[in-house]
């Protein structure tokens, strides 16, 4: 093996690495948010029964853009989903 082939098998290997920590972070970043989806619409289902059970109408429903919203920014996301219902009926 000369110089130049050990150079393109050094290159080669770190690349190799690379792809496989960046696909490895990719998934986690992937199923993280895919558990806040789940766990925001099992949120918003509670709460919903809860505010029903109160008498208070403060609903939100449950589609893409909520789900995507909670998904994406978490908590917060909750939260601003239902300040902006709140807001919505005053």
């Amino acid at each position: 093996m000369n110089l130049n082939q050990a150079v393109v098998l050094m290159i080669v290997m770190c690349l190799l690495v690379l792809v496989i920590v960046l696909a490895k972070n990719k998934i986690e970043f992937i199923v993280n948010i895919l558990l806040r989806m789940v766990s925001g619409m099992i949120c918003i289902h509670f709460l919903n029964a809860m505010f029903v059970a109160r008498g208070i109408d403060l609903l939100v429903g449950i589609n893409l853009s909520t789900v995507g919203t909670i998904g994406v920014l978490g908590i917060p996301g909750l939260l601003l989903i239902y300040a902006i219902t709140a807001l919505k009926f005053l």
